[in-house]
């Protein structure tokens, strides 16, 4: 089990290059967001998130993946995280509200405990898109995503409606995986 005590927002500007800044991470004592008055653009692309430590025993597996650098792209340790809720497109009206809900619903708990169980994949429009560590979780994240969810629905968000599937994000797809790949 390892315990995690930080709430993360990831956000930027909609139309932003995938390469740019991605937000900053902060502990739950000190949730923020980034300064509403400098906002050029409208619309944010944003989520909340659980920062992840890098843990050896995934360290390890994650190293283990670079044999197969011609067909995945690894997720560096330092960008892991668990998604507690997708938000989407947010009109920047909305983004005190949002770390006003984050705020509180990070105030509100004990540090979260999981462990980590089984590898998995994602595909998407019939390929493999995706490889992921699964979460066991003791019900600290669904505790902490209703909070969350309870806070952005207060503010004019609609309610998440799909069930929290915690999983973190080891790798993404270049191309065709190969035998040897799907084997392990």
């Amino acid at each position: 089990n390892h315990t995690v005590k930080r709430l993360a927002t990831c956000n930027r500007r909609r139309n932003q290059r995938r390469t740019g800044s991605f937000g900053r991470f902060a502990s739950r004592k000190e949730f923020s967001m980034p300064d509403t008055t400098s906002v050029s653009q409208p619309v944010w692309r944003m989520f909340f998130a659980v920062a992840v430590p890098p843990i050896q025993r995934l360290v390890t597996v994650h190293q283990t993946l670079d044999r197969w650098s011609d067909v995945l792209r690894r997720v560096p340790p330092t960008q892991w995280h668990l998604t507690i809720r997708f938000l989407g497109d947010v009109d920047s009206a909305l983004l005190e509200g949002i770390r006003r809900a984050g705020r509180e619903a990070a105030a509100g708990g004990n540090a979260l405990e999981f462990a980590f169980r089984g590898i998995g994949t994602v595909r998407q429009r019939g390929r493999l898109s995706v490889l992921w560590a699964g979460v066991a979780d003791s019900g600290s994240l669904p505790t902490l995503a209703e909070h969350l969810n309870a806070g952005l629905v207060a503010c004019g968000l609609p309610a998440e409606t799909r069930p929290l599937n915690p999983h973190l994000t080891l790798a993404r797809f270049r191309g065709p995986a190969s035998r040897q790949l799907l084997r392990w």
